[in-house]
């Protein structure tokens, strides 16, 4: 005789914990990036990653898209045992496996094509990005093991489908991405960032002079989105005089030795009188840090 309920007693609290954990680490960093903080992490990769123009599609955070589907895995956890009566929640509760599995696969799927754009692009170490990843494929695997599925055949041909949907679609997303399709076309040296459109003052341009004169640098890429507001702060007349370094080896006039030898794990990256100093910076710190005595009309 085939019990009513067919999927084990663990398995729904299981997925719940299992989603609020990563909802949790995708709302901590959505809000990171949409405030432009710094995110607490033992390495320089967290700030690579957030900085990165992986991590947000279409101007929208990627961690909020993660978000929402954390958010629907525990809702159709959950939502099974605040429905009508009993019978009504044993339906709804056999009802919510099938969705559940294809958006753990979904998930799965996804976070397993970014831990290859982790390693084979980026190169860096993001334990949230690991954290986040693992608890997709826990998930997945609740949904799999915690369920008596009866048509495994099925299961499987469904589960190769939503694969090579998101599969397509990461694709798809990709080939907008600004570090494979740059926002101005690739000179024979590399591609450009975005174009700068605000307007320089006298003290923005000094000031840019001043740190060139004094040895700073600043490091970016030419897709990093703090880059280009740090470039915006001293505007576009300034940028022939900001002492700036490109460490994407696909950025126009790029040095990513000159990257790697200085140890530079997060962008931007300024070295100003022999401080590292990590992520966009006021214009009226960097004169401060460097010394910088002239006027301090600063845009802003």
């Amino acid at each position: 005789m085939i019990r009513r309920d067919s999927s084990a007693p663990w398995a729904k609290p299981t997925l719940t914990v299992l989603s609020l954990g990563g909802a949790a680490i995708t709302s901590y960093l959505t809000v990171i990036k949409l405030t432009g903080g710094n995110a607490a992490c033992p390495t320089e990769g967290c700030e690579t990653v957030l900085n990165s123009s992986y991590a947000e599609v279409s101007g929208i955070p990627l961690p909020l898209f993660g978000l929402g589907a954390y958010l629907l895995v525990a809702l159709l956890a959950l939502l099974p045992r605040f429905i009508g009566d009993e019978e009504a929640q044993k339906h709804w509760h056999e009802k919510t496996w099938m969705p559940l599995f294809w958006l753990t696969t979904a998930m799965a799927a996804f976070s397993g094509y970014l831990m290859f754009l982790l390693v084979s692009e980026l190169q860096v170490l993001c334990v949230y990005c690991i954290a986040s990843a693992t608890l997709s494929l826990g998930l997945w695997l609740t949904t799999l093991v915690g369920k008596r599925w009866q048509d495994w055949g099925k299961l499987g041909f469904d589960g190769i489908l939503v694969a090579l949907l998101v599969g397509f679609g990461a694709i798809a997303i990709n080939s907008t991405n600004p570090s494979s399709l740059a926002t101005e076309a690739p000179s024979n040296s590399g591609y450009n960032g975005a174009a700068i459109a605000t307007a320089s003052t006298p003290s923005s341009i000094a000031l840019a002079q001043h740190l060139n004169r004094t040895g700073a640098k600043m490091y970016g890429a030419y897709w990093c989105s703090h880059c280009h507001d740090q470039k915006s702060l001293f505007g576009s007349a300034a940028l022939d005089d900001l002492p700036y370094v490109e460490c994407d080896a696909k950025g126009s006039n790029a040095h990513p030795d000159q990257c790697k030898a200085a140890e530079v794990n997060s962008y931007p990256t300024w070295i100003v009188n022999g401080e590292t100093i990590s992520g966009t910076q006021e214009l009226k710190d960097l004169a401060e840090a460097s010394g910088y005595e002239g006027p301090q009309n600063f845009p802003g």
